[in-house]
């Protein structure tokens, strides 16, 4: 794998795993391991918006047993990525769980992610990723 792309799912795997621990801080850096893409999606800033209206805003206050965290366009694109993955994928006999990873815009990863991410900076590219080991 190129070592760019590395890079990049391993900052993107923590800053998430800072942000919101989404994605485990020392995920698929195993020597003995590397991601690997299984599949793709892009969310239109459109798309984004009409899921923000579907979904609505949750009621005033909290209920037992759910978080009250912030609920802005970061929250629903998040939402997005989150069901953009498969549930499992199979390589050879092995059966993987995919972690998305958000490849752009910029802004959806960055430490004030819910300040400078708006669906209007642009289409939201999601990569889902196995960490599949490698060969000896």
């Amino acid at each position: 794998m190129p070592t760019a792309l590395l890079a990049v799912f391993s900052a993107s795997a923590w800053i998430s795993a800072q942000a919101h621990e989404t994605i485990p801080v020392e995920w698929c850096l195993d020597q003995k391991s590397t991601p690997v893409i299984v599949s793709s999606s892009i969310w239109t800033p459109q798309t984004l918006y009409d899921l923000s209206k579907d979904i609505g805003r949750p009621p005033k206050g909290c209920l037992s047993g759910q978080t009250c965290g912030m609920v802005d366009e970061w929250h629903y694109a998040n939402l997005a990525v989150a069901s953009s993955c498969p549930q499992t994928v199979t390589i050879g006999s092995m059966t993987l769980q995919p972690q998305p990873f958000v490849t752009a815009p910029d802004e959806f990863n960055s430490m004030n992610h819910h300040d400078d991410y708006q669906f209007i900076d642009g289409d939201l590219h999601v990569a889902c990723v196995v960490c599949v080991p490698t060969s000896d």
